[in-house]
């Protein structure tokens, strides 16, 4: 799933060198990501980031030292829920700000 991340990734950074270049090469890299081509690239994109973002959170618990609250050890299930629950909350929080600049 990194792969996923690596070609979003590369798709950025050519929007980074586009606005480097100019008016017109950032147009025209909005035209082409605007296309229905990179619209299903990046609908399956998102299917494979999601993915990306569930396997990240699940193998949090295998990978963490030991966590301990109050004496005892945090289950698993319940660091991957945390880890899962952060990332929607920081997602909102940035699609709120995102589009109170805008506006």
């Amino acid at each position: 799933t990194a792969f996923v991340v690596a070609i979003y990734a590369v798709i950025l950074l050519i929007g980074v060198f586009a606005l480097g270049r100019g008016e017109i090469a950032w147009n025209a890299w909005l035209a082409v990501l605007k296309s229905v081509p990179m619209l299903i690239v990046h609908a399956a994109l998102l299917l494979g980031m999601l993915y990306h973002t569930w396997t990240w959170f699940h193998i949090m618990p295998r990978t963490l030292p030991p966590i301990m609250v109050g004496g005892s050890r945090v289950s698993g299930p319940t660091i991957t829920r945390a880890g899962l629950a952060a990332s929607i909350a920081a997602s909102v929080l940035v699609f709120a700000l995102t589009a109170w600049w805008a506006s």
